[in-house]
């Protein structure tokens, strides 16, 4: 599971939008809009599907690793 994230269309700063999913949920849900307000710019911006990207987390460490 990722984070799904926007591009702030003023500043360019990545930005999350609470969401969190996987690639293959993202992929079967239908085309929407939504509005959030903008932690970068102060702004509200209407953002849709083609808009996002999922961030997928940083695998852990592995401790074991040689």
């Amino acid at each position: 599971m990722g984070s799904v994230m926007i591009s702030c269309p003023v500043t360019g700063t990545p930005i999350p939008t609470g969401i969190e999913t996987d690639q293959s949920s993202l992929d079967l849900t239908p085309p929407f809009k939504s509005r959030i307000k903008c932690p970068a710019c102060g702004g509200e911006h209407v953002w849709s599907k083609s808009d996002i990207w999922i961030c997928e987390p940083e695998p852990l460490a592995n401790p074991h690793a040689a």
